[in-house]
Order: structure tokens, then C-alpha cells, then sequence
């Protein structure tokens, strides 16, 4: 929250205090996408699971249309509005599987998501970034 706060309010720390968070900021990424692969091992990887298949369907096609049907209606045409597209189909990010852990709560089916939305990435992407050229 103190992070938020110091960034919304554009107070700027001081270069030693920026060089001491700078390794916790580096590895933050890495300990989430660690956590995640943590609780794919620890579970089986269920792909005929209702929620498994209704999320990443969700992820990979009803989002990014959603996006796009905001997008298109709302006659955005400049180059953030093409990035946005681009960006909902990116796979589900590791912050999903951390609250599943922490609350103890479908930590496989939030695994099995983001790894099955991270392996359709190579047909994803390049789907949507041909597409963002007709938004």
C-alpha cells in the first residue's frame, strides 16, 4: 500500500533507497511465476475440469472480443487502443494463482488457466495483433 501510495502521489525516493528495492523489485516477477509453477507440481493438471476449460476459453476468446467490441463501438483508432487489444490476450498473470493459494481456493484450476493460456500464446498473439489492425 505504501508503494501505491508513494507512486500515485509522484513522490521520488532517493537513489539509495531506489538501488536498495531495486532486488525486490527485480525478483518479484520471478517468486510469483515460481509460486505458480509450485502449485501446478503440487496438484494434477485436470484439463477436463468445467472451470479449467470455461477460463481459459474466457481468457483466450471472450475477453479479447470484449475488448474489441469496446474498442471498435467506442471508435478508438489510435495506437493505445490497438496495444489494449493486443494486451487482453496475454496469458492470465501469476497474481490469480498467488490469491488461490493464499485463500486456499482452486490453486490448480488458476494454474492449469495461466499454463494453457501462456502455451496458446505462439497462436494468440499473432491472431490479435493481425486482427488490432481492424480496430
Amino acid at each position: 500500500m505504501f508503494g501505491a501510495i508513494i507512486a500515485l502521489t509522484g513522490v521520488r525516493l532517493s537513489p539509495y533507497v531506489s538501488a536498495a528495492l531495486q532486488p525486490l523489485a527485480v525478483s518479484a516477477a520471478a517468486v510469483a511465476i515460481f509460486a505458480s509453477g509450485l502449485a501446478l507440481a503440487g496438484h494434477p493438471v485436470n484439463l477436463t475440469s468445467r472451470t479449467v476449460l470455461l477460463g481459459t476459453f474466457v481468457c483466450l476468446v471472450i475477453q479479447p472480443l470484449f475488448f474489441f467490441a469496446m474498442i471498435k463501438f467506442g471508435g478508438l483508432t489510435n495506437a493505445m487502443a490497438k496495444a489494449t487489444f493486443v494486451a487482453s490476450v496475454m496469458p492470465t498473470g501469476t497474481p490469480s494463482v498467488l490469491f488461490a493459494q493464499q485463500y486456499g481456493r482452486r490453486e490448480a484450476e488458476s494454474a492449469t488457466i495461466m499454463l494453457l493460456t501462456t502455451l496458446a500464446m505462439p497462436i494468440v498473439l499473432p491472431a490479435a495483433i493481425v486482427l488490432s489492425n481492424y480496430v
